[in-house]
């Protein structure tokens, strides 16, 4: 399993449960993808060892393959930049947010979910 993850309002609002699923496929030779369109402060090759950064906390001792960040300003682009990203990287299932994000990845046959935040 190839899983993606958005790590504002998915990783960020379900930190435990979203865990608790990227160490499942990770354990199980599968990859974990985070992709975002936050730009972190710190690098990333420091999250692991800064506690509590602006909300990149949640990424401490979350498993994951590899993250990927991009500051597209263009709200337009960013389902597109995502969708690409999903293809390119092979992921097989995408959790994110923004309707219009999972709708732009299910039209390039990719099984995409919203998680939705009531709070």
């Amino acid at each position: 399993m190839i899983l993606g993850l958005d790590y504002g309002d998915v990783i960020s609002k379900w930190p435990d449960t979203t865990r608790k699923l990227a160490k499942s496929v990770i354990d199980s030779g599968g990859k974990v993808y985070i992709i975002s369109w936050k730009v972190p402060i710190v690098k990333l090759q420091d999250i692991h060892h800064n506690e509590g950064e602006l909300d990149f906390q949640y990424l401490k001792d979350f498993p994951y393959t590899n993250v990927f960040f991009n500051d597209i300003e263009d709200v337009l682009q960013r389902p597109v930049w995502k969708a690409g990203l999903c293809e390119q990287l092979g992921i097989e299932l995408f959790i994110d947010d923004n309707e219009e994000i999972v709708k732009t990845i299910q039209r390039r046959g990719i099984m995409a979910v919203q998680a939705i935040n009531a709070f």
